[in-house]
């Protein structure tokens, strides 16, 4: 456990590789164009602004609302943290290893799932999870077996999926919103019935030339259900009308004012344990990895090689004023700032990391409150997760 614990390290070598495969897959403007004067909100990121000292994240924008140190001992061990969820009470954590455990708010062991297998109840790799009312519910995508269990982690029901998918999440009791990128799945979203176990519908047919590995599909923010396609910067929000049908609507666009790009500048692609892996266009290289909302920021994690190339930006947009915040890797070591794996229903970023990497965090962007609370807290083999928010 000596490395920053990141929501995006699971995905990261498979990316890449994704990338190799379609070296002109990222972003396309197609769909951008067709519906960006649709949406109800429209983002411009200029990135050759946005690299301003001004702009940059700074340690008294933080608020720290609490830091809590996971209970250690020999069977509650907790890899890199990929997922983490707050909800009635408890956390709920999906580490790299497919492990899953539940704890207090106070960080209280209350359960670990970790049962392997291919029989009832049991998986073999969790692929993506989300807590609805008082379940919880799982993908194997080995498997294609879709589990319940209730709060406490007492296993419920199992039953086969066998359209294939990266992300989901619950519209309501019944139905569920299945999003990814395969070639023999009816859409790359699909509503899905799980009493009927049937698709009601599909959207977004499947484009070879613009698929790749997508990170996340789906994000909630109180009631709404937020979908973004594979490869695109739009965010749709997935409504259901009084006739009970199912439409999908542009909510948010990202304009990533990219025109003033180097077109002809080409990034030298490594993969970590490989090398390099060959020449990709810069242009091409931006897309959204994650987004978050909360009453006064949205949050985006952005890889843009062209302005970036070992790795993303963190970007923040106030609600209010639209400015734009961001944080961004600028030596070869650094690691100083928190990455939001989440949010909670307390309008709180939800980052996680290693008690060990702190004396790796810049000081100029990692609030000092931060570091002071670190410093009391015991030591612990598992990650520390902290809920922040940001003021202007």
């Amino acid at each position: 456990m000596k490395y920053f614990t990141s929501p995006y390290i699971q995905y990261h070598y498979v990316r890449f590789f994704a990338i190799l495969i379609f070296p002109v897959l990222i972003t396309s403007c197609k769909e951008n164009k067709e519906i960006a004067s649709n949406a109800e909100q429209t983002y411009s990121i200029h990135f050759n602004k946005l690299i301003n000292p001004k702009n940059l994240l700074s340690e008294d924008m933080f608020e720290i609302s609490d830091i809590i140190c996971p209970e250690t001992n020999d069977s509650v061990l907790v890899s890199d943290i990929s997922k983490c969820v707050f909800f009635d009470e408890k956390i709920y954590i999906k580490d790299l290893r497919h492990q899953f455990f539940i704890f207090s708010n106070e960080g209280k062991i209350i359960k670990k799932i970790y049962d392997k297998g291919r029989g009832p109840g049991q998986y073999s790799e969790i692929t993506c999870f989300t807590l609805y009312k008082n379940n919880l519910s799982f993908f194997d995508s080995e498997l294609h077996r879709f589990t319940t269990y209730d709060a406490n982690g007492e296993f419920i029901f199992q039953k086969q999926i066998n359209t294939p998918f990266d992300d989901f999440e619950y519209y309501n009791d019944s139905i569920i919103l299945l999003g990814g990128s395969y070639r023999d799945a009816p859409g790359m979203l699909c509503t899905y019935n799980l009493n009927s176990d049937k698709i009601i519908n599909s959207y977004f047919e499947y484009e070879a030339e613009l698929a790749c590995i997508i990170f996340q599909n789906f994000t909630v923010y109180k009631d709404a259900r937020y979908f973004k396609s594979t490869y695109g910067q739009t965010f749709y929000e997935v409504i259901r009308n009084e006739e009970g049908e199912y439409n999908v609507q542009p909510k948010y666009y990202i304009d990533f004012n990219k025109n003033n790009f180097d077109k002809e500048k080409m990034i030298d692609l490594k993969i970590p344990g490989f090398g390099s892996a060959g020449k990709v266009p810069a242009h091409y290289m931006t897309e959204i990895n994650h987004f978050f909302e909360t009453d006064q920021f949205i949050y985006m994690n952005v890889s843009c090689y062209d302005i970036n190339e070992d790795g993303c930006i963190d970007i923040y947009i106030s609600k209010m004023t639209e400015k734009i915040y961001y944080n961004i890797k600028t030596e070869e070591n650094d690691k100083g700032y928190l990455s939001p794996c989440n949010v909670d229903s307390e309008n709180n970023f939800i980052a996680t990391f290693n008690p060990e990497s702190l004396s790796d965090f810049n000081s100029e962007r990692l609030s000092t409150e931060i570091k002071n609370k670190i410093k009391d807290l015991k030591d612990t083999d598992n990650p520390v997760i902290v809920k922040y928010k940001l003021s202007e």
